[in-house]
C-alpha cells in the first residue's frame, strides 16, 4: 500500500491558500506511517507544514482512500481538520476523533 494525497483550497482577498494532505496507510516496511498537512498560498509560499502521530489519521478509514473537507478560517489563519487516532487495522474503522487547528 501506499500513501494518497487530498487537496483543497480557498481564494481570500489577498491569497489563495491551498491545503495539502497526505494521509498514510502504511509507509516503508519497518517504519510507521506518516501522515502530513501543508498550507501553501500563491506562488507556492509554504506558510506551515505538519506531522502527524503514527497513530494519527486524517480519516477513520485509511484504506478507503476517502478525506473529507476541513474547515477555513483565513481571517484567524487557521485550518481545522478531524483527526481520527489508534491503532489502525484494515477493514476496521477508527472511532475516536477530535477537532485540531492547524494555525499557519
Amino acid at each position: 500500500m501506499s500513501d494518497y494525497d487530498f487537496s483543497e483550497y480557498i481564494d481570500a482577498s489577498i491569497d489563495r491558500y491551498t491545503a495539502s494532505i497526505t494521509n498514510a496507510r502504511l509507509d516503508k516496511e519497518g517504519q510507521p506511517p506518516k501522515s502530513t498537512l501543508t498550507i501553501t498560498g500563491t506562488n507556492d509560499v509554504i506558510f506551515g507544514s505538519w506531522t502527524l502521530g503514527v497513530k494519527e489519521f486524517f480519516t477513520n478509514d485509511p484504506d478507503t482512500n476517502i478525506i473529507t473537507s476541513g474547515t477555513w478560517n483565513v481571517d484567524k489563519r487557521c485550518y481545522t481538520h478531524e483527526i481520527w487516532t489508534g491503532d489502525y487495522t484494515p477493514g476496521t474503522p477508527l472511532t475516536e476523533h477530535t477537532q485540531r487547528e492547524f494555525r499557519f
